[in-house]
């Protein structure tokens, strides 16, 4: 009997997912970032071709135009190709906005208001293409007070009552770490590129579950980047 080995060619065809990029500074870290590749779905249904849905990111979490970049992909330590770069794929992104408003930040609370408002709008957000979620630090873990959702209308109507900051100290650390870890199965869509949106004065004196170091490392481990906008809490003396 005679077999016959059919060589051929694997054709991987990269198509580019769509993510945003949030113009604010990155949650401190001490472990050096570097940018990474993330693939959300395949298709193997035309071999030898090889379909992927790729994005990536860049040590700072900001979107990386892999049109311009040069990919190369190893199999057992081989090059493997051509690679046809197919364009970009709007699978949308996932936002979630923690907010973190103790006592000493109601002065801010319009501003951080506006800040949401002024993102679930034309422009910065494409309407039941990307998603928008949000959630306040608790005493001890997050609640949610918009669910995820695709329309501006839903992030607007939160805000026809102005929010309740806590009236004691919040569990800041171990809220975001738990939110971290949920980030995957909240998306509305698998293929979406997850982000946080941190807005917070950077205390906590509450946390039992988790440290800042555990919050850093596991936003490393998933490549999900927390976006981070400061509070100035008034009750905070500073020399």
């Amino acid at each position: 009997m005679n077999r016959t080995n059919k060589s051929g060619w694997l054709r991987l065809i990269f198509v580019l997912m769509t993510i945003l990029l949030t113009r604010t500074a990155v949650l401190a870290q001490d472990t050096p970032s570097v940018a990474r590749l993330f693939i959300t779905s395949s298709d193997v249904s035309s071999l030898p071709s090889v379909e992927l849905h790729i994005y990536g990111r860049d040590g700072q979490g900001n979107p990386l135009d892999l049109s311009q970049e040069t990919l190369t992909i190893v199999q057992n330590g081989s090059p493997v190709g051509p690679i046809e770069y197919q364009g970009t794929h709007a699978a949308g992104t996932f936002t979630a906005f923690l907010i973190d408003i103790p006592p000493g930040v109601v002065d801010e609370l319009p501003l951080l208001q506006d800040a949401i408002k002024s993102y679930a709008t034309v422009g910065n957000m494409t309407e039941q293409v990307d998603s928008v979620a949000i959630y306040q630090v608790g005493t001890t873990e997050a609640t949610q007070l918009v669910e995820p959702t695709g329309f501006f209308n839903t992030v607007q109507n939160l805000f026809a009552i102005p929010l309740t900051p806590e009236t004691g100290a919040t569990a800041l650390i171990d809220s975001g770490t738990n939110l971290l870890d949920a980030l995957e199965t909240l998306k509305p869509n698998p293929e979406m590129a997850a982000s946080i949106v941190l807005i917070t004065d950077g205390t906590d004196v509450v946390s039992t579950r988790f440290d800042a170091e555990d919050m850093v490392e596991r936003a490393l481990e998933l490549g999900i980047p927390i976006h981070t906008v400061w509070l100035n809490n008034e009750h905070i003396s500073t020399p």
